[in-house]
C-alpha cells in the first residue's frame, strides 16, 4: 500500500491499543530485491504486477524512515533482517521489524 496509506494503517492500529500493549510491525526496506521495480508512483513506492497480474502499490523504507511512525510510544526492538533462500519469491527480502509498546 502506497506509504499515506500505511501511515494510516499504523495511526488506527496504535489507536486501539491499549495502554502498556504491544504492536509488531515489519515493513519493507529499501534493501529489498524488488526495491524498484514497476513503475515509480512516489517516493520509495512502486506499482508492481502481482503473479496473477493484479497490480499493487509497494512502499519501503529507509533504515529509519519510519520510526516517526511510533514517535509517541517505546520502541523496545528494532531490527533488520534481509532473507536470501535462493528460490522463491522470498529471495532478497528486506524487512525493519519493530516491536513498540504503548
Amino acid at each position: 500500500m502506497p506509504k499515506v496509506e500505511v501511515g494510516i494503517a499504523l495511526k488506527e492500529m496504535i489507536r486501539v491499543l491499549k495502554p502498556g500493549g504491544l504492536l509488531f510491525v515489519n515493513l519493507p526496506s529499501v534493501d529489498c530485491a524488488s526495491f524498484g521495480e514497476g513503475e515509480k508512483v512516489g517516493d520509495g513506492e512502486f506499482q508492481q504486477v502481482e503473479s496473477d497480474g493484479t497490480k499493487i502499490v509497494h512502499s519501503f523504507f529507509g533504515d529509519d524512515e519510519a520510526d516517526t511512525y511510533f514517535a509517541d510510544l517505546s520502541i523496545l526492538s528494532k531490527k533488520k533482517w534481509k532473507l536470501s533462500i535462493n528460490h522463491g519469491w522470498f529471495d532478497g527480502m528486506s524487512m525493519i521489524e519493530y516491536t513498540v509498546q504503548k
